[in-house]
């Protein structure tokens, strides 16, 4: 009987009028700008007789943005060349697009840094292609270039 006179007293409690709370979220977002290599890229030799990513494959850089960063792109440059490799009169080029929100547009082969602003966007890609070109031409071996692509 006790038991039962217990729950009646608590019986008010699950049948009052609906209630509301108030659920808040706050945070601070820092400005950033984060760089990923997704895929790096492989070289070939074309029929031209560049050495570049289009006779292999390009590589895939992912970009996060929070605020206004600027994206800026250098042309490669060599890492490794082959013992037999003698430097003539050389250009080094690069090429890019955006992928997936990086409205940035499509870069054709430059050989001049060039710079985009971009504002905040969600995980991004960017697909770049790179070469050299040599007057002398190229010897048998193993090249190696890299592109400096920085974010602030």
């Amino acid at each position: 009987m006790r038991g039962l006179r217990f729950c009646l007293l608590l019986a008010p409690l699950w049948i009052s009028p609906a209630s509301a709370a108030d659920v808040t979220f706050s945070g601070t977002l820092t400005g950033i700008c984060a760089l990923a290599l997704s895929t790096p890229g492989t070289l070939g030799l074309t029929a031209g007789g560049v050495v570049s990513s289009t006779a292999g494959l390009p590589a895939v850089l992912s970009i996060l943005s929070i605020g206004t960063n600027t994206l800026t792109v250098n042309p490669p440059v060599w890492v490794s060349t082959p013992g037999g490799y003698t430097a003539g009169t050389e250009v080094a080029e690069v090429a890019y697009s955006g992928l997936s929100g990086l409205g940035i547009a499509n870069q054709a082969f430059t050989s001049s840094v060039t710079t985009r602003s971009i504002s905040t966007l969600p995980l991004s890609l960017l697909t770049m292609n790179a070469q050299i070109s040599n007057s002398l031409g190229f010897a048998a071996g193993a090249y190696q270039m890299k592109v400096v692509v920085t974010c602030s």
